[in-house]
């Protein structure tokens, strides 16, 4: 039958061979859809192919975009403060409003040195203060601004942006050396470092004078008890502001006959520096001569959890408002100043001072401020201190040439 049709195929050219090829082909082949305006997503790097000719694009991906990736990445799995993503991110859009925001590929050496050249014309608090916190960085180096930022703050400052760089190589958006490497200011060439120092008896006799009544329990503030209570506390432990501000009322309670403060991160509000902040220390008797403990219990009765329920918590913990008031204190006395760098944390220097002139080892000294030890025996194999050695060893070594009992108020009608 197939000869036959073949033959009459060939003799009138009816077609009939080439048609069953077509259906043949129809047959065996899978069609694709033909989708309007389709090009698949090539593989990076992209290869371009232009007369004949093959070039490499290389991908750019903004500054800006691998910070947010690092942030997010950061945030993520090192679950750090809210404070310090704050301080990397500000930093990091620091850096993006000095160098631009530039293809990363684009990055070199001299974008690091620019950087770091330009942080040294930069000043303290420019958010802040009003003289530069409406102006753009190009306009303040424009000033010439003679009290600029130190040359640790600098170091930071330029050390962050240089583990941000290391993060960006480690992904392979960067193949050259980190440009931020070698960047950072030596102190003898850079501007002399303030630090904070610790007050004298003089200063300490003027801050805790009479005049701090009025500026405390004599305020119409809100926050009048905190800010009576915290500096003294302070002062006596060595406490740093948000481990005072953060003391919950069933944190200072009696263990084996002695008062202590127990400094911990034990709820969701609490956060400490370091896990050595986490320790047990002595009450010390000034607070109880104060009436601190009478003062717990009358707040207690009123339905309060927390030592200073008058904070609100936030960014920075709870230590906004006192962390304020102690700063514009300071200031008023005189003490505080461009060159004269006090603040808070000036009396946890005071405490350690303090110490450190009674002669206290430092082992007694890094359990009572919460410090981590260097000796072997002691940092492995030791357990800290316990609170009847601390206050033998520290509490009862630490005084101060300051009239206690002038401050001294009857709680109970002050707070009915």
């Amino acid at each position: 039958m197939n000869k036959f049709l073949e033959e009459c195929d060939s003799k009138f050219r009816l077609g009939i061979s080439n048609m069953d090829k077509k259906n043949a082909f129809a047959r065996n082949t899978h069609l694709q859809p033909v989708i309007e305006n389709y090009a698949p997503e090539p593989i990076q790097p992209y290869l371009v192919e232009k007369n004949d000719e093959v070039v490499e694009v290389v991908e750019t991906i903004l500054i800006s975009k691998l910070i947010d990736e690092y942030i997010e990445e950061t945030e993520r799995q090192k679950g750090l403060r809210e404070k310090t993503i704050v301080e990397y991110r500000s930093v990091l859009l620091m850096m993006v409003e000095v160098l631009g925001d530039l293809p990363i590929n684009e990055l070199s050496q001299k974008h690091g040195r620019l950087f770091s050249s330009t942080l040294e014309k930069i000043p303290p608090r420019r958010k802040t203060d009003g003289r530069y916190k409406d102006k753009s960085i190009k306009e303040i180096v424009q000033m010439d601004v003679s009290n600029t930022m130190d040359t640790r703050t600098i170091n930071t400052l330029i050390q962050r942006c240089s583990s941000w760089f290391n993060w960006v190589i480690r992904k392979g958006y960067y193949e050259d050396r980190n440009i931020f490497h070698g960047k950072t200011i030596p102190s003898k060439k850079g501007k002399n470092v303030i630090t904070r120092q610790p007050f004298d008896e003089e200063q300490l006799k003027l801050i805790f004078g009479k005049n701090y009544f009025n500026k405390t329990l004599n305020s119409v503030s809100p926050c009048r008890y905190v800010f009576y209570w915290v500096g003294i506390l302070g002062l006596h432990h060595g406490t740093r502001l948000q481990e005072t501000t953060q003391l919950h009322i069933n944190d200072i309670y009696p263990l084996n006959k002695i008062w202590v403060i127990d400094i911990n991160d034990n709820t969701t509000d609490k956060k400490l520096k370091t896990k050595n902040s986490n320790r047990i220390i002595p009450l010390h008797q000034t607070l109880i001569d104060l009436g601190f403990l009478e003062y717990l219990k009358i707040i207690e009765q009123k339905g309060k959890d927390r030592v200073f329920h008058e904070l609100t918590l936030g960014r920075d913990g709870y230590t906004k408002n006192p962390s304020k008031f102690f700063n514009d204190y300071l200031r008023e006395l005189g003490i505080k100043s461009a060159t004269e760098k006090y603040d808070f944390h000036s009396l946890r220097h005071t405490c350690n001072n303090a110490l450190i002139q009674k002669d206290v080892n430092e082992e007694h000294r890094n359990d009572y401020l919460g410090w981590g030890q260097i000796g072997m025996s002691k940092k492995v194999y030791g357990k800290p201190f316990e609170p009847s050695i601390l206050k033998k060893r520290c509490s009862k070594n630490i005084s101060y040439k300051v009239k206690w009992n002038d401050l001294k108020v009857d709680w109970k009608q002050i707070l009915g």
